[in-house]
């Protein structure tokens, strides 16, 4: 059927004998794996790199708005505590100013009245 020559062209070729298909195959399927695997590992590696970068951004940009509301808040926080300070400094003045006048007019008084007893 076959010369010596064509037998041994399709024994190398992998005519005669399915384990040489499979072993085309085996190359055809294992060279796409790796192409395919090269493929996906590339995509993965971008996309890792742009999650990494868009996540890093938004850490940066909500670190940033964290350290804007911190300071609006410590300074809102100041504002009050001066505000607070300042209407209770003024209170207290009032009261103290309302207690020595009291003071004084009792005090006039007790002393009025023992001068004319």
């Amino acid at each position: 059927m076959f010369s010596p020559f064509q037998r041994t062209s399709a024994i190398r070729q992998g005519i005669l004998f399915p384990g040489g298909l499979y072993a085309r195959q085996l190359n055809l399927y294992c060279g796409l794996y790796a192409r395919q695997l090269n493929l996906y590992c590339g995509l993965y590696a971008r996309q890792l790199n742009l999650y990494c970068g868009l996540y890093a951004r938004q850490l940066n940009l909500y670190c940033g708005l964290y350290a804007r509301q911190l300071n609006l808040y410590g300074g809102l926080y100041a504002i009050q505590l001066n505000l607070y300070d300042g209407l209770y400094g003024r209170q207290m003045h009032l009261y103290d100013g309302l207690y020595g006048r009291q003071l004084n007019l009792y005090g006039g008084q007790n002393t009025s009245t023992a001068i004319i007893r």
